[in-house]
């Protein structure tokens, strides 16, 4: 008998933790999130898109002079900033949108290291490596080959 009076008094415990129906639930309120900051979505360089017969990218530019040139994560100007590139850096162009250029480099202290653009890819990928990538302002890169 005392198993059976405590079997009903954990139900009726049970019961008084849970709202009594989804009226109650939908009152249940929900704090709000923080403000994710700056765009944070991230657009990925792409190559291949001239084709299977055509360099990965198939430009090759320079960024031109002024302040340093900002790299940005999306062909977006509120996206993140990645980093930003110096006057005279050679950058691989791989891809566009909007204004905007998809390049590959290599970094500001190895400027020679091959980014591995310069031949076919059999279909249009995001960019691999080895070098970095992101987005820069078309008006920031002079075309010097392609």
């Amino acid at each position: 008998m005392l198993a059976r009076i405590c079997g009903i008094c954990s139900l009726l415990a049970l019961a008084a933790c849970q709202p009594a129906d989804a009226q109650e639930q939908a009152n249940v309120a929900v704090p709000a999130a923080e403000d994710e900051g700056p765009f944070s979505e991230v657009r990925a360089v792409r190559i291949g898109l001239g084709g299977a017969d055509m360099d990965a990218c198939m430009s090759q530019g320079v960024v031109t002079a002024g302040p340093d040139a900002p790299v940005l994560a999306a062909p977006d100007p509120a996206a993140a900033e990645l980093e930003r590139l110096p006057a005279g850096l050679i950058v691989h162009l791989c891809d566009e949108a909007d204004g905007w250029i998809g390049v590959a480099y290599a970094t500001e202290g190895d400027p020679w290291v091959s980014c591995e653009t310069g031949s076919p890819v059999p279909a249009v990928v995001d960019y691999p490596g080895p070098c970095r990538s992101g987005w820069i302002a078309a008006e920031r890169v002079e075309v010097t080959a392609g």
